[in-house]
């Protein structure tokens, strides 16, 4: 097969019969040959100083330049053209220039180049380019080139490939290790938890790595705001400025792979993320300062406050009639669960919940006791004095006012009343005379015995007295049916002699026959003083 399409294969046949008549025939088979599939392949390589081969991946320092190869070849029937090529640095990366052929663009921080390319591919042709890129941090750097471009204008391809280069972390010539003692798992660990009240210990590790020697070292090792020195150094003491843990080994010199560890304790005070964080200074050689630091992390938890049962009160209430408890608590781990004991029998069996109710049918002082307790397992306790009283009932309506259903002005007159208290309280007594004017409270009296009160009119008239009362926790009744009383004007003293009075006061009839001829004289004397001169 030398090429591809439908290939008709015709045979034809001739001969002759006896030599005289002719004879022919002919038939054909057919052979289909597709076009191969159209392919882009591309290849990223990066060269290997010491192979002197371009390799998938290199191991690389800091600092090396290391040059990438992208080789895309062609194969298909066609042309591929439009070709676009990009390639991503990884962050440990970064484009170096001297690129063949030069990138026709990259992104500002020199991680991406482009190039857009004018080469026209055939069959099984190739291009190549190549670029340089600075190792600038460590890690394992994936580059990554990917190309796209159409066949024959129409059909797009695309292929990308990757290639690595590993740089491992420079040893530094001081190297400072911190760690926090782990009690639970007895390894000095990068953080651990803790509570506040306990004690942590920490380890600080210095190391020298330098081909010269390492002195004058200050170690300066700072506690957060949540911890507080708490002695027990070894094997130097230290200097202590607030939350500063200050070393100053002036006699020390390190060299080559020597190293050495401080301890300390410190004292957990507060909650939350404590960092603690040391820094080490020294001078090499005189030459230079090395200096490195490093972290150590107690975390803290907010313990919850204590746990505190609030039983309310003090309540009062009523024999044979329900009182409402208010519980409540504070701390602890919500939520809470609500007992209550009422009978003071130490048994928290009475009542549940934060609102519970209880009647106790013989008046008196109970002391009854609440205990809470939280998610967290703990439990509190608390009580409260509970006054049960016999409910009061006002004192009944005094009895009608009895006493004269008549009298004069600047008479005075007796009166007397009482009422009956449900609960045998002492009662007090007010008359009310019907003119304005009140006794007041009279008493204390015993219940349901009767009581006086005077009083005196200066107006003649009809007047309703009525009488109140009320107990000892002031509660009063209702007035009293109404005694209806009438006052005349007594008669003036210019008309009377001691005489004249005293047959009065014996004869009734004849005192109101005088009243009422006085009262006709002195009402015309008042209307028209010159009639009676």
């Amino acid at each position: 097969m030398i090429s591809s399409g439908t290939n008709i294969n015709k045979a034809n046949i001739t001969g002759f019969v006896n030599c005289i008549d002719p004879l022919y025939c002919e038939d054909t088979a057919t052979v289909i040959v597709n076009e191969p599939p159209s392919n882009l392949e591309c290849k990223k390589k990066v060269w290997d100083p010491d192979t002197k081969h371009w390799v998938e991946q290199i191991n690389a320092e800091i600092g090396d330049t290391v040059r990438f190869n992208i080789t895309l070849t062609y194969t298909g029937n066609g042309t591929f053209l439009n070709i676009h090529v990009t390639d991503i640095l990884p962050a440990c990366l970064q484009y170096a220039n001297n690129a063949s052929p030069v990138e026709t663009a990259k992104n500002n921080n020199n991680s991406i180049i482009f190039w857009n390319l004018s080469n026209i591919l055939k069959n099984g042709q190739s291009i190549s380019i190549e670029f340089n890129a600075l190792v600038i941090s460590p890690g394992t750097n994936i580059n990554k080139a990917n190309i796209t471009g159409f066949e024959n204008c129409t059909l797009p391809l695309y292929c990308e490939d990757t290639a690595t280069v590993i740089v491992e972390k420079p040893q530094r010539s001081l190297e400072c290790e911190k760690k926090v003692w782990d009690p639970g798992t007895k390894h000095w660990v990068e953080q651990i938890n803790a509570n506040v009240s306990d004690t942590v210990r920490f380890k600080i590790n210095l190391s020298y790595w330098g081909s010269l020697a390492f002195y004058n070292i200050w170690i300066n090792d700072t506690l957060p705001t949540c911890l507080q020195y708490n002695n027990n150094a070894t094997p130097y003491q230290p200097e202590i400025n607030g939350k500063k843990v200050i070393w100053h080994l002036i006699n020390l010199t390190l060299k080559y792979g020597q190293n050495i560890s401080l301890e300390f304790n410190a004292l957990v005070i507060s909650s939350g993320q404590n960092i603690n964080v040391v820094n080490i200074t020294g001078i090499e050689c005189g030459i230079r300062q090395l200096f490195c630091e490093d972290t150590a992390t107690v975390l803290v938890v907010k313990q919850p406050d204590p746990l505190v049962a609030q039983a309310g009160g003090p309540y009062t209430g009523y024999v044979n009639e329900s009182i409402q408890m208010t519980g409540s608590a504070t701390g602890g781990v919500a939520p809470y669960t609500y007992k209550w004991d009422f009978n003071n029998d130490g048994i928290y069996n009475d009542g549940v919940g934060i609102n519970p109710t209880y009647t106790w049918s013989i008046a008196g002082t109970y002391t009854i006791h609440l205990k809470v307790n939280d998610t967290a397992g703990k439990n509190a306790t608390d009580s409260a004095q509970v006054t049960v009283n016999i409910r009061n009932n006002p004192p009944n309506k005094p009895s009608t006012p009895e006493g004269p259903a008549s009298g004069k002005t600047k008479k005075v007159l007796t009166y007397s009343s009482g009422a009956v208290d449900p609960n045998s309280d002492q009662i007090y007594l007010m008359f009310n005379w019907g003119d304005g004017n009140t006794s007041g409270w009279l008493g204390p009296f015993n219940s349901g015995t009767a009581h006086t009160a005077n009083h005196t009119w200066t107006v003649k008239g009809k007047y309703n007295i009525t009488v109140k009362a009320k107990d000892t926790h002031n509660e009063e009744s209702a007035w009293s049916d109404p005694l209806t009383i009438t006052i005349t004007r007594r008669i003036s003293a210019e008309y009377t002699t001691p005489i004249f009075e005293s047959i009065m006061n014996h004869f009734p009839a004849v005192e109101k026959l005088i009243t009422a001829l006085l009262n006709i004289i002195e009402t015309m004397r008042l209307n028209h003083p010159s009639s009676l001169l």
